[in-house]
């Protein structure tokens, strides 16, 4: 869990974008998906957290790209 609040769609550019890949994300709207039924506005945060005034996590960005790196996944996309 991390501090602030994103759609799947901003995840998924900010992983491409941090490990460099050339990669296009399109985003697509919820009737498109076909597989899973999916609520028609999505974005992910921490608001139990946030209700109790305790969300001291750092940013959701700051956590996936120390993540990322923790994975050596930005070294091996950049070689």
């Amino acid at each position: 869990a991390s501090k602030g609040s994103a759609t799947p769609y901003e995840i998924a550019r900010f992983i491409v974008r941090e490990a460099g890949l050339k990669a296009e994300v399109r985003g697509i709207k919820t009737f498109e998906l076909k597989e899973a039924p999916r609520p028609s506005h999505v974005v992910m945060r921490n608001k139990a957290l946030e209700q109790l005034n305790l969300n001291k996590l750092s940013d959701w960005r700051s956590s996936l790209r120390r993540y990322l790196k923790e994975l050596k996944f930005i070294n091996y996309v950049n070689k």
